[in-house]
This record gives C-alpha cells, sequence and structure tokens, in this order.
C-alpha cells in the first residue's frame, strides 16, 4: 500500500476494464430494440439516449408533444439515462427561461406513466428534480 491506497496492476487493472466493457455491453443488448441513429432532434430539440434505446426516443418525443409547441421549443436538449431506466435530464436553452418551464416540463413527462428522475436544468444550475414519480404506487 502507498499513502493508504492499494496498488492494482497493470493486468488487473486490465482485466477490471474488459470486466467492465464486458458488462456495458450486456447491459447494452438487455435494454431493447435500438434507434438507427445515436441522436435525434425533435422540435428542434436535441434528444439522446445512453443506449440508443429506441422506446427511449419515442418517450421524449411524446413528452415534447405534450407541452405546448413554443414551451417545447424553449428546451435544447433531453437526455434518458438507459443504465438507469426513465431518467432524464432536460436543459433549458440559454436566455429562453420562463417560471412555468419547469412545471411544463414536469407535467410533460408525468404523462409518460412515470419515471424514476427528472432533472430540469438551466445555465448549469437544477431548477427542478424529481424522483420516482409512477402513479398508483406508494
Amino acid at each position: 500500500m502507498k499513502g493508504g491506497l492499494m496498488e492494482i496492476s497493470e493486468e488487473a487493472l486490465a482485466a477490471i476494464a474488459d470486466a467492465v466493457s464486458h458488462q456495458n455491453s450486456i447491459d447494452y443488448a438487455e435494454t431493447g430494440p435500438k434507434a438507427a441513429y445515436a441522436q435525434a432532434v425533435h422540435l428542434g430539440v436535441s434528444l439522446s439516449s445512453r443506449y440508443d434505446v429506441l422506446a427511449e426516443y419515442e418517450a421524449m418525443q411524446r413528452a415534447l408533444d405534450a407541452m405546448p409547441e413554443l414551451l417545447a421549443r424553449r428546451i435544447k436538449s433531453v437526455f434518458c439515462d438507459s443504465k438507469a431506466c426513465a431518467a432524464y435530464s432536460v436543459v433549458i436553452r440559454s436566455g429562453m427561461i420562463l417560471p412555468v418551464l419547469p412545471g411544463a416540463v414536469l407535467s410533460a413527462f408525468e404523462t409518460l406513466g412515470g419515471f424514476n428522475w427528472l432533472d430540469v436544468e438551466y445555465e448549469g444550475e437544477s431548477l427542478l428534480t424529481e424522483t420516482s414519480y409512477w402513479p398508483g404506487e406508494g
């Protein structure tokens, strides 16, 4: 041990990296049908999914469609973290914030039937974070 840290050999690090890569490929394969693209644009909003899951792109599009279009176009991007399942990060365009926008985003994502996590961010600051919205559970 050096300075309280355990030294790990290059071979062990390589084996760990291989194991993590293998697990990521399993996770990717098990998340369902994939989109033919790694990123999409809907209503001028950039959409992305960690594992390119088609159902996640469709859900993000439905959420945007549930909002008034003039509010939806104030959103810069939506990311769905496939690894966390139904976990969304929404970024509002710089200079486009309105007091009603975080609540409108929340309402739109509630129309999907539930989510594990939703964060709405503006200029690097989280304006709204909601966890585990699943109607009927509780």
